[in-house]
């Protein structure tokens, strides 16, 4: 049975050789009749043929660099056609997904900032790994730096949506935070009552009275400053901490960098 199968399919595969060979012969045959002219025209339908059986792709394509979904009809054409192309869509959507979660557990808009400028740093630091890596050649490589590109687009897209919602809206700064948590301390551990203040005083004048009569002088104490005015003065120190803190992570990498990196090594792989 399964050496009549192989036979078969043996017999049927040197039919169909024998019909393709017998069709590029008779195609051949009626070239040779042909004008110039419908030579070009054929040529022209021929064009046309391959150029409506890569709409599709293209424009998928061109729909994840800009870091747009796809629609259902989109994902099976590539199921279909590009299994590899597929793939890599579904690598691109599983990092939107993360990054998407990421951003909700986020405390503070500054950790939206911090999260956004860690994931370009890193795509920064994978496309650069790609160029100069001499072992990759030049048309693998504007395929693994297209698919950096897509994505930056869609993290991109993932990040402006988020700052847009009402959960980012309603984060705290770190600022915020601070002062929050200083309120607390201050309920935990109040200021001393008004009444022993005053005892305090009473006590500090009969000293004085007794050291006077006796020719001798009390030495006053160092005023402290009012717990508000320390406050104010640790605020001012955080504050300037935050500054430079802001400052070190926000001269780094953000999406245009990558998006202007990436589209400029691509330019140079097509020459």
């Amino acid at each position: 049975m399964v050496i009549r199968s192989i036979f078969d399919h043996s017999k049927l595969k040197q039919i169909n050789n024998k019909w393709m060979k017998q069709e590029e012969t008779k195609q051949k045959e009626e070239e040779k009749d042909l004008t110039p002219e419908m030579r070009q025209l054929r040529q022209y339908e021929e064009d046309m043929r391959r150029i409506r059986e890569q709409r599709p792709k293209m424009e998928i394509d061109a729909k994840l660099k800009a870091g747009a979904d796809l629609t259902l009809d989109e994902i099976e054409y590539l199921k279909k056609n590009d299994p590899e192309a597929y793939k890599a869509y579904e690598e691109i959507r599983r990092e939107m997904e993360n990054y998407k979660k990421q951003l909700k557990n986020c405390k503070t808009k500054e950790d939206v900032e911090r999260l956004k400028m860690n994931k370009m740093g890193q795509f920064m630091a994978e496309a650069k790994s790609i160029s100069q890596n001499p072992n990759i050649p030049k048309a693998k490589k504007l395929g693994m730096m297209e698919k950096v590109l897509k994505k930056t687009m869609g993290i991109q897209k993932e990040h402006i949506e988020f700052t847009k919602s009402l959960q980012y809206q309603s984060l705290p700064t770190q600022e915020e935070e601070r002062e929050k948590e200083e309120k607390k301390k201050e309920k935990i551990q109040p200021e001393p009552t008004t009444k022993i203040a005053e005892e305090t005083e009473m006590l500090l004048e009969e000293t004085q009275k007794e050291l006077e009569e006796n020719g001798e002088e009390i030495e006053k104490p160092e005023e402290k400053k009012p717990k508000r005015e320390e406050m104010v003065e640790k605020k001012e120190i955080d504050l300037e901490q935050e500054t430079e803190k802001k400052g070190s992570y926000q001269s780094t990498v953000d999406f245009e960098d990558v998006k202007t990196v990436i589209t400029a090594e691509m330019k140079r792989f097509l020459k």
